[in-house]
């Protein structure tokens, strides 16, 4: 009898797994870090002075945050808290969406932006960085 309970709850966890490992996680939490750390290297490469960085980090985190919660049903906005951030578009069925890639794409669209006079290497690093995140997941 004791033998199979364990069987039952060995395959129970076993199948639990599986299927965790079946869908991506809602965001993937190593997404802002590696994005951090690639911007650390990017104003060490391009030079910035202090304010342009602080302003770069400020927009870049900003981003990071309303792409989440643009696609996160109950993730407030930042719109209207912080000054000059007006409304920001939602979507109709955030349920349907992975917030991961829409942070990612704004994020994107926010340096492409920032940074259209930077040096190649620092366009062709946000570039794999995106593609590199975007491939992680697995979306259908």
């Amino acid at each position: 009898m004791r033998h199979a309970r364990s069987r039952t709850a060995l395959l129970t966890a076993t199948l639990t797994l599986c299927a965790a490992c079946a869908q991506p996680a809602p965001t993937d939490p190593r997404m802002v870090s590696e994005w951090i750390h690639t911007l650390y290297g990017l104003v060490r490469a391009e030079r910035l002075t202090p304010p342009v960085v602080s302003r770069l980090f400020a927009y870049a985190s900003v981003a990071l945050y309303e792409g989440l919660a643009a696609a996160t049903p109950g993730l407030p906005t930042a719109a209207g808290t912080l000054n000059g951030l007006g409304t920001l578009p939602r979507a109709e069925n955030p349920a349907a969406l992975d917030p991961t890639l829409v942070a990612i794409a704004a994020e994107r669209t926010v340096l492409d932006s920032l940074l259209r006079q930077g040096l190649p290497t620092t366009l062709a690093t946000v570039a794999r960085l995106t593609d590199s995140l975007a491939a992680t997941r697995d979306v259908d």
